[in-house]
C-alpha cells in the first residue's frame, strides 16, 4: 500500500473513532439533560441543550467529510488498478481480448464491497464499539438488554431526491463514455501496441476514467450527504421524544435518564455492528475477484529490443530477401486438418506479390503466419534473418504489417483511426485525403465518427485499416482483401495503388482481371 493510502486509511479511523465518540457523546448529554431537568438544575440545561445540538451537526459534518474522503480513497484504489490492468494488456498482445462487460462489473463490483467495504467495517466497527462502551460504561446489565435491541429505520428525505437523480444521471452518461474508453482500450489495444500509438491514446483518453470516477464519487456522495441528512433529522425527532419525556420527569412522573441514554446509543451499537459483519463477509467475498483481476495486471517481462536496419538506397539491398518463410506448418486447435502444410517462400524487397486461392484455402492464415500474428506449429518465419514471432508486435509492425477486414476500429473520428493519435501535420492530413480519393475513399470525412450507425460499409472500413497500416510504412505491406465491395474499375484503381508502392507488397484478392495479375512481380497459390 502507498504511503498516501496510509495516511488516508489513519485519518479515516481517526474520523470514524471521532465520529462514534460524538455519537456516544450525544446520549449522554440527552440523558443527563433529563437529570439535571428532574433534580431543577435550570442552570445547566441551556449549556447541555447547546452542547446537544452542537455535537449532532459537528457529527453530521464530520461524517459526511469522512464518507467523501472514503469515497475518494477506494476511487483512487480501483484507478491505480485499472492503470495496472490497461498497462499489463498493452503487453500481453498475444492473450484472447478479455469480456468488456465482465471486466467493468467486476471493477464496480470491487470499488462497492471491496475497497468501499473496508472502509465501512473500519466506520462502523468504531461507532458500535464505542456505543457499546458508552453503555457498559452506564451499567453493564443495560448492556445486555441493549444486545438484543434493534436500530431504527429512517428515510432519505424528498428535498435530495432531484439532486441525488441527477448526480445517478450524470454518473451513467459518463459510465458510458467509460464504457466506449475500455472496448477501444482491451479490443484495440492490438492496433495501438503495432502502431506505437499507446501512450498518444492514453495521453487523449487519459482522462474519461477520472472523469467518470469524479462523478462516481459524486453521485455516491449526494446519495450519502441525503442518507446522513435523514439521519441527523431522525436524532432531532428521537431527541424532542425524549425530551417530552424530560419533561415528564420534571414533574416526578418517571425518572428514566440513563435509560434515554442507552435507547439512543442502542441504534448506534447494532445497527453498525450489523452492517460491519455483512460489508465483511462481502470483503471476503471479493477477495476471489481481486486476485483475477491482479493477475491481469501482473507486470510482464518486456520483450528485448530489436534495431531496424533502414534499407536507404544502398546497393546492397538490391534484391535482398527480407522475408522467408522455411517448411511453415500450421493447423488450428482443435482440428485435425492442417492449413498450410510445408510451405516456404522467399519474398525479396520492393516486389509485390498476390495470394490466390479458393475459399478457405488458408490466404489468411498465412499472411497472419507471415506478419508473426501467429506462429506456426513447426518451421520457421524470418524478417531480415530474426524470427518475426519473437519480435514485440511494435517492432514487427516496423518491419511487416498486416492490414485486414477484422482490423480493429475505435470509436472515433476517422483522422484519428488512421493515425492512431501520432503527430499529423496539414501537409501529412493532405497525403491522407489523397490517399483516401486514390482508395475509393472520396466520399467520407476526416472528422466522421466510427460507429455502430455510421453508414460506412465494411469494404470502406477495411481500406481505412489499410491506411492505418500504411501511415507508417513498413518494410513489407499485407493487405488482405483490400478491395470488399469494389466494383472492377475501382478495384483496379485501389490495386494499381498499392502497386505503385516502392515497399513489398503481398496483397490478398479474388476477382482480379488478368491484366491486373499480370502486373504483380508473382502470383502464390495456396
Amino acid at each position: 500500500m502507498e504511503k498516501n493510502q496510509i495516511r488516508t486509511q489513519v485519518t479515516i479511523a481517526v474520523f470514524a473513532i471521532a465520529a462514534a465518540g460524538m455519537e456516544a457523546l450525544f446520549a449522554l448529554c440527552l440523558g443527563k439533560t433529563f437529570d439535571v431537568i428532574e433534580m431543577k438544575r435550570l442552570d445547566y440545561l441551556i449549556t447541555l441543550l447547546a452542547a446537544v445540538v452542537i455535537l449532532t451537526v459537528a457529527d453530521s459534518v464530520l461524517c459526511v467529510w469522512m464518507r467523501s474522503l472514503a469515497h475518494r480513497s477506494a476511487s483512487q484504489q480501483v484507478h491505480t488498478l485499472k492503470k495496472r490492468i490497461y498497462s499489463s494488456q498493452m503487453r500481453r498482445s498475444r492473450r484472447e481480448n478479455p469480456d468488456t462487460a465482465e471486466f467493468t462489473s467486476k471493477i464496480d463490483l470491487l470499488f462497492q464491497d471491496y475497497y468501499m467495504g473496508k472502509q465501512f467495517v473500519l466506520i462502523y466497527g468504531a461507532t458500535s464499539l464505542c456505543a457499546c462502551a458508552a453503555i457498559i460504561w452506564i451499567h453493564w446489565s443495560i448492556f445486555l438488554v441493549a444486545l438484543v435491541s434493534a436500530s431504527l429505520p429512517f428515510l432519505v428525505p424528498a428535498v435530495f431526491q432531484k439532486t441525488v437523480q441527477k448526480a445517478a444521471s450524470e454518473y451513467a452518461d459518463e459510465s458510458t463514455v467509460y464504457t466506449g474508453f475500455v472496448t477501444n482500450t482491451l479490443y484495440g489495444r492490438m492496433e495501438l501496441i503495432k502502431y506505437r500509438a499507446a501512450a498518444k491514446y492514453m495521453e487523449k483518453h487519459g482522462m474519461i476514467d477520472r472523469q467518470m470516477e469524479t462523478k462516481r464519487v459524486k453521485s455516491l456522495n449526494r446519495n450519502y450527504l441525503a442518507e446522513k441528512s435523514a439521519e441527523t433529522v431522525a436524532n432531532f425527532m428521537q431527541a424532542g421524544v425524549l425530551l417530552t419525556g424530560g419533561i415528564l420527569v420534571y414533574h416526578s412522573l418517571i425518572t428514566v435518564g440513563n435509560v434515554v441514554s442507552v435507547v439512543q446509543l442502542m441504534g448506534s451499537m447494532v445497527f453498525p455492528l450489523t452492517a460491519a459483519i455483512n460489508y465483511m463477509n462481502r470483503v471476503n467475498s471479493c477477495k476471489p475477484v481481486l486476485k483475477t483481476l491482479e493477475e491481469a495486471s501482473a507486470e510482464s517481462e518486456p520483450e528485448e529490443p530489436f534495431e531496424v536496419q533502414s534499407a536507404g538506397d544502398d546497393k546492397e539491398f538490391k534484391n535482398e530477401i527480407l522475408l522467408c518463410a522455411d517448411h511453415v506448418t500450421y493447423g488450428y486447435p482443435g482440428e485435425a486438418h492442417t492449413v498450410i502444410n510445408d510451405f516456404s517462400y522467399c519474398f525479396e524487397r520492393g516486389k509485390k506479390y498476390l495470394l490466390k486461392g479458393k475459399s478457405g484455402s488458408g490466404k489468411t492464415t498465412l499472411a497472419r503466419l507471415l506478419s508473426g500474428d501467429l506462429s506456426p506449429a513447426s518451421g520457421s518465419i524470418r524478417m531480415k534473418g530474426k524470427n518475426i514471432c519473437e519480435m514485440a508486435p511494435e517492432q514487427r509492425s516496423r518491419l511487416c504489417n498486416y492490414s485486414d477486414q477484422k482490423s480493429y476500429l475505435f470509436l472515433d473520428d476517422v483522422l484519428h483511426n488512421i493515425t492512431l493519435y501520432r503527430d499529423c501535420d496539414q501537409e501529412s492530413e493532405q497525403k491522407l485525403r489523397d490517399a483516401m480519393d486514390m482508395l475509393q475513399l472520396e466520399n467520407i470525412k476526416m472528422g466522421a465518427q466510427i460507429s455502430d450507425n455510421d453508414g460506412i460499409s465494411g469494404g470502406e472500413k477495411s481500406r481505412i485499416c489499410l491506411l492505418r497500416a500504411m501511415y507508417d510504412m513498413p518494410e513489407v505491406l499485407i493487405a488482405d482483401e483490400p478491395t470488399g465491395a469494389l466494383d472492377k474499375k475501382n478495384t483496379e484503381k485501389v490495386i494499381r495503388y498499392l502497386l505503385d508502392c516502392k515497399e513489398t507488397v503481398i496483397v490478398i484478392a479474388h476477382n482480379l482481371s488478368e491484366e491486373i495479375e499480370q502486373e504483380f512481380d508473382e502470383i502464390i497459390r495456396t
